[in-house]
Order: C-alpha cells, then structure tokens, then sequence
C-alpha cells in the first residue's frame, strides 16, 4: 500500500478535497497517513517522496480546488496541529516538507476561535507565511496566558477584526464592550510582560483594530481605568510601566465627560510633563463632576 500510494502522487498535479464535508478530520487523517507513508518510503529507496507530497498540496487555496476562507483556515490550523502532533508520538519531520504549503496555501484572511483553539498555534503558522496577513477572531479566551500567547501574534497581523457569534445572544453594544476589554488585555499583558517596547505594543493594537478607529483618547482613558482596576483587584502595580505611553499622549485629550469620570481624566493629566488642551465631547452637571472638573483646570491649557 505504501508504494502504491507513494508511485500514485507521481501522476498527480494536485491534490484536494470536497469543501462541503462537515467533519474534515479524516481528510487530515488521510494526509498524515500519506505524510508517515511517505517518510517510509523515502527512508525505504531515498527517493524525494515528501518533496512530492507536498508539491501536490501546493497551491493557493489548499486543500479545496476554490477558495473558502473559513474553511480553509480551520482545514490548515488542524492539518498543522495534528502534523506537529505526529511528530511528537513518532520522532519523524514532517512540518519541513509542509513549509512551502503554508507559504502558499494561505487564506485571504485567517479565521480562529481562541476558545476552541490554543493562540500558540496561531502564532507558529503565522510565522510561516511570506507576508503579514489579516486576522478575524471568531471567539477569544480572557485567560491571561492565552491573551499573552496572541500578543505575541501581533507583528505577524496587518489587521484585527471580529466577528459576531453566530448564536447572536449578545447585544451589539455587549459584544463591542467584549472587543474593548480583549484589546485592553492585550496591552495590559504587554505592560506586564513587555515594559520595554509597551508603547509600541499600544500602537500595534490601535493600529490594526477599527474597535478604537480614531478613538486614541477613549482608548487610553479606558486602558488607564482598565490597568487600575486590575491592580486593586492583584496588588500588582502596573501603571509605572505605562508612565512614558501617557507622557507621549495626544495632543489634545477629548473626553465626554457623561461617560466618564472627571476624576480619571484629572488623574491622567496630572501624568502629562505639560499641560494640554482639552475637549470636551459631552459633559454632566452633577454637582461631584462639577467639582472634579474643576480640579484638572490646572493642568489644562485649553478648553475647548
């Protein structure tokens, strides 16, 4: 059976799937068979049989003759898992002879569900692909280590985007609350674990997201009262990390002060090395906000 199938990919010129399965695993299983079968029979007569292998599984929208970026995205991240997991119960290499598939068999965009799928394995396929590629979250994990894990994705990413869950059970208002908070961890794992090039991580995360598009001032305004919150509820002090971001802040701070508290636009203020214009958006005539309003006049040079 191994020289059959192995003398058999000679005569193909590509290799690919039905795209309407809707259980894919024993297509991935046939290709880890092929892969094992063919490592066999390379071992067996030296013949460049893996090489082959994957020539036919080299083409753009591998492994369904047209593209589906869905699909196509979960077919590869399995494909890739269950190859590495191969590996590891075997001792053989088959991700070499897989690279120039991942190179060229990439989607569109890449689709994931964090909650169904570990962020590192996002990462090391990301990795392999010739130039930064979009990314749609499907789903994501608030576990700190699985946040940390997709940080470290960003420089692979040219765009983030989610997508709404299909059971629709969230309010829109609910699921871009859920959005903000993901983007806010993300910086606050960065401030934790990467206080050397924070400010660029911040960058990295209003650039590639439309959640905070053009949105600068809510955004450090909500990352200050994210990172606070986390500190009483840890003990962990976080803001100095974050010092030298809100030094370098805009120019001009825009705030709606019926969303916010004056007191957080007072304590952010105060981190300015000089004072700054402030606008504002919208504001409440309570008597407190009032008064705290007026605290932050001093470090103001404007209102606008």
């Amino acid at each position: 059976m191994t020289g059959f199938m192995c003398s058999s990919i000679c005569y193909c010129a590509c290799c690919s799937f039905y795209p309407w399965r809707p259980d894919p695993s024993k297509q991935i299983k046939f290709l880890v068979d092929l892969l094992s079968q063919a490592a066999e029979w390379e071992e067996q007569t030296g013949e460049k049989t893996l090489k082959l292998v994957s020539s036919v599984c080299t083409y753009s929208t591998f492994p369904y003759r047209h593209g589906d970026n869905y699909k196509q995205s979960d077919f590869l991240l399995d494909l890739y898992s269950h190859v590495k997991g191969y590996e590891t119960q075997t001792g053989r290499s088959f991700l070499p002879a897989l690279q120039t598939v991942y190179q060229l068999a990439s989607p569109a965009f890449w689709s994931i569900d964090l909650s169904e799928r570990k962020a590192s394995l996002l990462l090391e396929v990301l990795k392999l692909q010739p130039e930064k590629k979009p990314v749609e979250l499907k789903g994501w994990s608030d576990e700190e280590s699985e946040v940390r894990s997709f940080l470290q994705c960003l420089p692979y990413i040219s765009q983030l985007s989610f997508t709404p869950p299909q059971d629709q059970r969230r309010s829109p208002e609910e699921r871009r609350k859920r959005e903000r908070t993901f983007l806010l961890n993300l910086c606050l794992q960065a401030a934790l674990h990467e206080r050397e090039t924070i400010q660029t991580a911040i960058e990295k995360v209003l650039s590639l997201s439309k959640v905070y598009h053009n949105q600068k001032c809510d955004f450090l305004l909500d990352l200050y009262s994210h990172v606070k919150d986390y500190e009483t509820q840890t003990g962990r002090r976080v803001l100095p990390a974050l010092q030298t971001v809100y030094q370098s802040a805009p120019a001009v701070w825009s705030i709606d002060l019926s969303e916010n508290k004056a007191s957080l636009l007072l304590e952010v203020l105060k981190l300015q090395p000089e004072k700054k214009p402030v606008e504002l958006k919208g504001w409440s005539d309570e008597e407190s906000e009032v008064r705290s309003f007026l605290q932050c006049l001093p470090y103001m040079s404007q209102m606008r």
